[in-house]
């Protein structure tokens, strides 16, 4: 399996959640299918989206940390992109150069930056009833699959995962492509994905079944102390998985999927809090850490300062 992070970088940190950012600005509207892809295709939007981008990415670059980047295009599958106002348009190829010159930007001398095609499900990242079965997903799945892979981008990135049929098809496409991958899931604290399927059972059957298997799994949308609790679940049923997951994107809030879809705003916590919470994580083996709902960049900038004062100590 080709690398995504290299060995030698003990941490790599990842962004915030975008969307809660993009709500603060009443100026942005984001289109109802593909979320906020089409802001590329507007000069505000375009330009708040790389304003964002680069409030992330300059944390990682203040502290000296490796940093993933992931496209605008979680919600830009074939079929969303179809009925948005962006019709007709090359979103995902779009997206995948926008990110690609914003990480060239920052030249040879920055601290290394990742960029990553981001692939989101096929239904709502709640409801795996929702998730197709896996030759439908390869189906649903293809082209936007096929143009992020024909791309300047680093690697490929299936998240917000619900359910392991969807995420075996999603597998046997992202092998094919000859680009380093990985799969996010939502996990609960019970050790299973949403649809039941054991965190740790779901690793080992990609890993068997898949031609090529994925560099890393992920786990996103989940808070830390409830990813931690995941992990000590794998770890008493499948041992040999826990050492495949690479890290979190944490949301600020406990609550279980099922709570946070019932909340009218947004759930959050401290960003000292958060920050010392999901560095904690590394004992767990976590090597990427990151925000999800609920963080921004006061978040994203604790935790930074939380892994450089452990890593880098005066």
């Amino acid at each position: 399996m080709d690398r995504i992070f290299d060995e030698s970088w003990p941490f790599i940190l990842g962004p915030g959640s975008m969307f809660d950012r993009l709500n603060r600005d009443k100026r942005i509207e984001l289109d109802p299918h593909i979320f906020y892809a089409s802001l590329l295709y507007d000069d505000y939007g375009r330009s708040f989206l790389a304003s964002v981008l680069r409030e992330y990415a300059d944390i990682a670059q203040a502290y000296g940390h490796p940093y993933l980047s992931t496209t605008a295009t979680w919600r830009a599958s074939a079929p969303r992109v179809a009925a948005s106002s962006c019709a007709g348009l090359p979103v995902n190829h779009d997206a995948a150069a926008f990110l690609c010159e914003f990480r060239d930007s920052y030249g040879a001398d920055a601290s290394p930056m990742v960029t990553a095609g981001l692939i989101g499900p096929a239904g709502d990242a709640y409801k795996p009833a929702e998730a197709p079965p896996r030759d439908l997903a390869k189906r649903f799945h293809a082209p936007q699959v096929d143009e992020l892979a024909n791309t300047d981008l680093d690697c490929l990135e299936a998240k917000t995962l619900p359910a392991f049929d969807e995420a075996l098809g999603l597998a046997d496409l992202l092998a094919e492509t000859g680009k380093p991958y990985m799969l996010s899931f939502v996990v609960l604290p019970s050790g299973t994905l949403l649809d039941g399927t054991p965190f740790g059972e779901a690793i080992d059957r990609i890993d068997n079944e898949v031609a090529v298997p994925p560099v890393h799994f992920m786990v996103n949308c989940v808070h830390a102390v409830n990813y931690r609790r995941a992990i000590e679940q794998m770890g008493r049923t499948h041992p040999d998985a826990v050492g495949r997951v690479a890290g979190l994107d944490a949301n600020t809030s406990p609550k279980t999927p099922d709570e946070l879809d019932e909340l009218d705003e947004v759930e959050t916590e401290a960003p000292e809090d958060f920050g010392r919470t999901v560095w904690a994580l590394r004992d767990t083996g976590a090597r990427y850490l990151a925000g999800c709902c609920g963080s921004g960049t006061e978040h994203i900038a604790a935790l930074a300062r939380a892994a450089a004062a452990d890593l880098f100590p005066a």
